[in-house]
């Protein structure tokens, strides 16, 4: 049956009036932190189709994604919304969603509110469609969005008239199974025969061999007869012997129809997950049980339904032979190495952080990345590594990243030979070498001071030494007036001495101490998402080496402090840089957060580290 959307935003609507309040009430909560009507508000509205719909069409029949987008930046919430005329298509599902991000820029928040609805549309009729325009209003400010043309291609299989059913009977709009032949064809419910029951479960791997660190995509699944009562719910698979990784960020995934054995089905796809084989063998799915709620009619209550899946294995292959010299197990992929250092100029005795970086698809949880040895002329620190996913459209993608602490000992440059990463590709079936260019790091002479401390931390590190007088006694009889003055004099330098030493090793014990307990906030914070504890954690750093009042400095003037302070201007800038990525992320996805805080804790110790080097 076909439906048009077209309502206001302040009346009723299909979404229903106690999620309109909702988004409402979002749009002007999320919206306080933002300038004032008339002062930088904004409205944006745009659709878009998915995949190539809006370049090749869509087959008659077919179902397709269209995203209704309307952005907010103000404290304003929006006064009307007109969403576009579907009336061409059917109606299949409706979802919505807001998201808020804010943004700090000159020492000013401002908040941007992207609300989304999503309706799944099926094209029934062939010929030219269209999607009606969609506006917004909010105060002087209209958006538009254009109308949408989209071609439907008639199905070859309906009947020679219009409305007639095709021999198979099959509905419209639905997707057909193909019953293949072929090893990588599996068709849900063979196990049943003709006797396909009302409601039953599939695991579905993409394939039915891999090799060891090859991506099997594996969809759970719930067939049904009619539509179930609640989504179902299915924790993620953990079979043994592999890395499992979700591919649903915890997003609901779409329900379709399809058509299997002449009839109609509605399918759950309930999670989707990325398996990755860790050693050669047979490798079992196991069945997996659950229960679902069908819906019922009005005349008959639906009765919960216990439904099992049948047990699937997926054939693991070891790796060729002959991988190349430096192939490391678990490098399974097509991965590019790149490697940069910073800043590239530095005086004798600053660090510079070498950044080694994998980027592209493959196991990212299991690549290793090569490093550099270092020589004689630097000093090489532990270094640090993180690991992000970025999954495109289900295959998992994402980057390595290794940072590593380099401090030149003596003036010249200092070259980072070209680096190679060897892994094996299983789309291209062989390994696969990629190499880094040279990098160099000029190191200058540092200054007069910093020579100074260079020469007295040399000194001290070099053991006592004997004691050398300036100038040797002109008698060898020392008379007693010398003898105890001298011990006089002796005895008071010494306690002074001791005072003033009690008082620099209790301070250089707290710093200690509290580097040290910075440490292990460090290490909790791994695990947890609390941006502002981490945030604490950075300016307890840097307020142990420029003070306290770096707290309520502005960050814009924060590198300027901290440079004053001896700090090299790459690591100050990158501490401000951190400080503000934080504060953009608080509000963000869960992604920003992780890196937000990534940066954050690696600054903190980069911080800690300089400062325990220079004795503060």
């Amino acid at each position: 049956m076909a439906c048009g959307i077209r309502s206001p935003f302040s009346v009723a609507h299909p979404f229903g009036a106690a999620r309109m309040v909702v988004v409402v009430g979002l749009l002007s909560l999320a919206a306080m932190a933002g300038p004032a009507r008339g002062e930088g508000a904004g409205l944006g509205l745009r659709m878009q189709l998915s995949g190539d719909v809006q370049k090749n069409g869509v087959r008659q029949g077919e179902t397709f994604q269209l995203d209704v987008i309307l952005t907010v930046r103000g404290q304003d919430s929006v006064d009307e919304l007109d969403m576009p005329d579907v009336t061409d298509f059917s109606l299949v599902s409706e979802q919505e969603s807001s998201n808020a991000s804010f943004f700090v820029k000159n020492g000013r928040r401002s908040v941007v509110v992207e609300h989304r609805r999503t309706l799944l549309l099926r094209a029934e009729e062939a010929g030219e469609m269209e999607i009606g325009e969609a506006t917004a209003a909010l105060g002087d400010n209209n958006a538009r969005a254009a109308p949408i043309r989209v071609r439907v291609t008639a199905d070859p299989r309906k009947g020679k008239s219009d409305g007639d059913d095709d021999e198979s009977g099959d509905p419209a709009g639905a997707e057909t199974v193909p019953d293949r032949g072929n090893a990588d064809a599996r068709v849900p419910g063979a196990r049943f025969g003709n006797a396909l029951p009302a409601v039953f479960l599939e695991v579905v791997p993409d394939k039915e061999s891999a090799v060891v660190g090859e991506q099997v995509t594996v969809v759970v699944e719930v067939w049904s007869q009619g539509p179930l009562g609640s989504y179902p719910r299915v924790a993620g698979l953990k079979p043994p012997g592999f890395l499992c990784l979700t591919l649903d960020d915890g997003a609901r995934l779409q329900a379709s129809q399809r058509q299997l054995q002449g009839r109609s089905w509605y399918v759950y796809p309930v999670t989707r997950d990325a398996l990755f084989a860790l050693t050669p063998g047979k490798k079992a799915l196991p069945a997996l049980e659950i229960q679902v709620s069908p819906a019922g009619s009005f005349f008959s209550r639906g009765q919960d339904v216990r439904v099992r899946s049948a047990s699937v294995s997926v054939d693991v292959k070891a790796l060729p032979e002959g991988a190349p010299a430096g192939f490391v197990d678990g490098s399974v992929g097509q991965f590019q190495l790149s490697v940069s250092a910073r800043p590239r100029q530095v005086k004798v005795g600053e660090p510079f952080t070498l950044v080694v970086e994998a980027t592209g698809f493959g196991n990212v949880d299991h690549l290793t990345l090569p490093s550099w040895g270092g020589d004689e002329r630097v000093r090489l620190f532990a270094p640090a590594q993180r690991r992000e996913r970025h999954d495109r459209d289900g295959v998992v993608a994402g980057r390595v990243v290794q940072e590593t602490l380099v401090q030149p000992q003596d003036v010249g440059d200092v070259v980072i030979p070209a680096l190679t990463l060897v892994t094996f590709s299983p789309a291209d079936g062989r390994y696969l070498t990629s190499s880094s260019l040279p990098v160099t790091v000029r190191v200058q002479a540092g200054s007069g001071a910093a020579a100074a401390k260079t020469k007295t931390r040399a000194l001290l590190s070099a053991g006592p030494r004997s004691l050398v007088l300036d100038a040797p006694l002109s008698d060898d009889v020392v008379n007693d007036r010398l003898v105890f003055g001298g011990a006089g004099i002796g005895a008071l330098l010494s306690l002074c001495g001791a005072v003033l030493g009690l008082r620099r090793r209790r301070g250089h014990t707290a710093l200690a101490r509290r580097r040290q307990a910075r440490a292990l906030r460090a290490r909790d914070l791994q695990a947890s998402r609390d941006l502002a504890a981490s945030a604490r954690l950075l300016l307890d750093a840097a307020s142990d080496r420029a003070g306290d009042d770096v707290r309520s400095l502005p960050l814009a003037n924060l590198p300027a402090r901290l440079e004053s302070r001896g700090v090299p201007a790459g690591l100050a800038q990158r501490t401000a840089d951190a400080l503000l990525g934080a504060e953009s992320a608080r509000y963000g996805p869960g992604g920003q957060q992780q890196q937000a805080r990534d940066d954050i804790v690696a600054a903190a110790m980069a911080l800690d580290l300089l400062n325990a080097q220079e004795g503060l």
